[in-house]
């Protein structure tokens, strides 16, 4: 199936799941959790849900730029030459999926203008306020979200032999955000979407030549 078939296929369903979410499920389900809030349960997934925060992944990426520039200084050969290639790309398109795909949900978050799920809990307010709400209140898509999705979909596409569990922790980070009560399921779902639509055909850009960006 091409990338282009398969984000065909990823709109449909997550346009059909986010309606359904929207519809039946985002404020019961944000009003229940809200019950829970002091639980250790919670409070476990309060440490979980800070993986996503971005900054962690752009400095993985970067370390995997500054050890490739490293092995490439200690040997000189065409193979340490081309391995130093693909772990330049790999990191690079790391870096590129998580920038790309943030820009681009920042940008729905202000047009679209969701009130958070805290503002359910406490007055009772859930509306759609386009360009007119400051930015941490908005709550569609959820940026963190997007964010540990970019960075788990590039790493499983560099590292195939560990797309399970990469992509199991993703699950495991981005629901976090509804454990919390800092999004909606939906804002959840739409974020991972987003950057799945934006690195999936984003690692073309960096097999150039014929080079794979895949290391294992």
């Amino acid at each position: 199936m091409s990338d282009r078939q398969q984000i065909t296929l990823a709109t449909l369903a997550t346009v059909i799941a986010v309606a359904a979410l929207m519809i039946w499920v985002d404020h019961p389900l944000a009003l229940w959790m809200a019950q829970y809030r002091k639980t250790t349960f919670v409070n476990v997934f309060e440490v979980i849900t800070d993986l996503a925060n971005s900054a962690i992944w752009y400095a993985v990426a970067l370390v995997g730029i500054l050890l490739a520039w490293r092995q490439r200084k200690l040997d000189a050969s065409p193979e340490a030459h081309t391995l130093y290639t693909q772990r330049l790309r790999a990191a690079l398109y790391v870096i590129a999926s998580m920038v790309a795909s943030g820009i681009l949900i920042n940008l729905i978050k202000v047009i679209a203008g969701r009130s958070r799920p805290k503002m359910l809990v406490n007055e009772g307010i859930a509306d759609y306020t386009p360009f007119d709400r400051w930015y941490d209140d908005c709550s569609f898509p959820s940026g963190h979200s997007q964010s540990i999705w970019a960075a788990m979909i590039a790493l499983a596409y560099i590292f195939p032999r560990w797309r399970v569990p990469l992509l199991l922790f993703a699950v495991v980070v981005s629901s976090s955000r509804v454990i919390v009560g800092a999004h909606y399921a939906s804002d959840v779902i739409a974020g991972a979407f987003f950057a799945f639509a934006v690195a999936l055909p984003m690692r073309r850009r960096f097999e150039r030549e014929g080079t794979s960006i895949q290391l294992g």
